[in-house]
């Protein structure tokens, strides 16, 4: 998966930002000559995530270089306020006020889909841009939210190319597990659209609490009832704490087993990149599962910043896609800013009289940015570059390496077994007395065997999804049974289907339909054969002593018409008697 914005998505917000930057200056030219020695930015995030703690070390590592290079800013001052949200909407939606409150020009957050939603309606109103590199629900609509920018890729792209994995594979029906909230509920909705575009689908969706709140016992209950189905892909899509508490109960329930493919969203990945050294049950629980990362493109850049990464965090946190993502988007306002005061524009605030009436308090806003372009270079090709062309799916295009799947097996999983909670399929046999080849019930036991019923185990093996079944004996035993019987009881809904030596006659097929003939007989000559020894004169037995009189007969006949037809005309049929007698033999 490759970094970057949609190019057309991002030119319409920053084409509608930079409108209202020039819509304020006209209204408010007295204003719009304030040229701040500081610009100001603020970030909300959960800083006791993952993402958050390198999302801190990397927006500060981004401050620290914008403002080592005067030509950025012009000698200004790039400040990003921190703000931790933990956990608490409620938080994440005050920060966000009180930035707006003060000289703010843009917002880096909220960090979470669900806030972002909401924030998204405040910064339509308000005029003020949000940028985040987390909140990546697919939903969050660059036409319905022009003021909030993601990033860093949305939800989109990774369910494509887990739909992508699941249909290379061949599995026809995954399961979905993941946190009941915006992003994650409209991340599998994404999938299930993209894996009905490869004919697969998603068999079964569990849903669990918003993480962090999920409890052992919820995960617990779900994967309980994910045991008792067939499918065997189980895709999950939460976050890094509902995520390993989920492998966590799928390992206490043997379900990391041989047999299962888990496929894990990108948190997993986060979290093998910035947990080192992860902890020994951790990493047992996870052992097989496969995961995504965001793909950013090599370069000198982002090499120096990796090199850079442990004196920045002091080795408390490792570096993951996200912190990259956090550094450019620093980068990316600052940018923007240096843009804007090229072209000989100003950042200027004023009070929104709406909130005063409603609040009795001042409330800032940004007189927005104009173009959100020329980032840091960490990051800078847009996927959709990608997706533009229509996919090559040739089996010769596509090349992965070998898989470690869970339980250590290196065998692609079949994806299926016969599900505990199924109802089995009444397949009811003839027991018959002759022709037992066919069909027939092993004396003393439910054991039935034959060649029709090698045929049903042979088709039922190259299905591709689990067939639960059983066998019925029909017939005591004794006698042959009344196969008119047994169809009309599959027509009644006694049987689910037959197996048998069943003939496909014009009655029955008006009451139950049939598989293609795999006996095909046609119409036969039915003749005894008798042994009788070979000798050099076995071609003569057909012909009968009378038969032989006839013959003979036949051709002293026929020489004596030639004779006579000849004799006349022609010198050698005369002579003397016996001459002529041989001319007719």
């Amino acid at each position: 998966m490759n970094f970057g914005m949609s190019l057309l998505m991002t030119m319409i917000n920053l084409v509608l930002l930079l409108s209202i930057f020039i819509l304020f200056v006209q209204v408010f030219p007295e204003e719009a000559a304030l040229r701040p020695n500081v610009v100001n930015v603020g970030a909300i995030f959960s800083f006791d995530t993952i993402n958050g703690k390198v999302a801190k070390v990397a927006m500060k590592a981004a401050e620290d270089d914008i403002n080592s290079d005067p030509s950025i800013l012009g000698g200004r001052k790039l400040f990003v306020a921190l703000h931790d949200s933990n956990y608490s909407s409620f938080l994440s939606f005050i920060a966000a006020l009180q930035f707006m409150e003060t000289d703010t020009v843009a917002i880096i957050g909220p960090q979470s889909s669900v806030m972002a939603h909401v924030l998204s309606h405040l910064a339509n109103e308000l005029h003020v841009p949000l940028l985040s590199f987390t909140a990546l629900d697919p939903g969050l609509s660059p036409l319905q939210y022009p003021f909030f920018v993601q990033t860093a890729p949305n939800d989109k792209f990774q369910m494509i190319a887990i739909a992508e994995m699941v249909s290379y594979f061949g599995w026809a029906e995954v399961i979905a597990v993941f946190s009941d909230d915006n992003q994650n509920r409209n991340g599998i909705i994404m999938l299930d659209d993209k894996l009905a575009e490869r004919r697969c689908r998603i068999s079964y969706k569990a849903t669990l609490p918003p993480d962090p709140m999920a409890k052992r016992s919820d995960v617990l209950r779900e994967l309980a009832k994910i045991q008792m189905m067939e499918s065997r892909v189980i895709v999950l899509n939460t976050f890094s704490k509902t995520g390993l508490l989920v492998f966590e109960v799928a390992k206490s329930l043997g379900m990391m087993e041989k047999g299962y493919v888990w496929i894990a969203s990108t948190w997993l990945s986060t979290v093998l990149d910035s947990t080192s050294p992860l902890k020994p049950e951790t990493a047992n629980s996870i052992r097989g599962a496969l995961t995504l990362r965001p793909h950013t493109p090599d370069s000198k850049r982002k090499r120096d910043f990796i090199s850079r990464w442990n004196q920045l965090s002091n080795g408390s946190i490792g570096l993951n896609p996200y912190g990259l993502f956090a550094y450019d988007t620093v980068w990316m306002i600052a940018r923007a800013v240096k843009l804007l005061f090229d072209q000989g524009g100003n950042i200027s605030f004023s009070n929104d009289e709406r909130l005063i009436s409603l609040t009795g308090m001042d409330l800032n806003l940004s007189a927005l940015i104009g173009y959100w372009s020329n980032h840091s270079g960490l990051s800078i090709v847009p996927p959709e570059t990608l997706y533009g062309k229509k996919p090559n799916r040739s089996s010769s295009n596509q090349h992965l390496d070998s898989v470690v799947w869970p339980g250590g097996e290196t065998i692609k999983p079949r994806g299926w077994v016969f599900p505990n909670n199924g109802r089995e399929l009444r397949i009811v046999v003839p027991n018959r007395v002759s022709y037992r080849d066919f069909v027939s019930v092993v004396n003393g036991t439910n054991k039935v065997q034959g060649y029709c019923i090698d045929v049903f185990l042979a088709a039922i093996k190259l299905m591709p999804y689990a067939v639960p079944y059983r066998f019925i004996p029909f017939g005591n035993g004794h006698e042959n049974p009344s196969y008119y019987e047994l169809v009309s009881k599959i027509a009644a809904g006694v049987f689910d289907g037959a197996v048998g030596d069943i003939a496909i006659v014009t009655d029955r097929t008006r009451i139950v339909d049939f598989t293609q003939p795999y006996i095909e007989s046609g119409l036969v000559v039915v003749a005894p054969v008798k042994k009788i020894s070979s000798n050099p004169w076995s071609f003569s037995r057909p012909f009968t002593p009378s038969m032989w009189a006839v013959t003979a007969a036949f051709f002293l006949i026929v020489g004596s018409v030639v004779w006579v037809l000849e004799h006349r005309i022609n010198d050698e049929f005369r002579g003397s008697p016996r001459q002529q007698i041989v001319t007719i033999l």
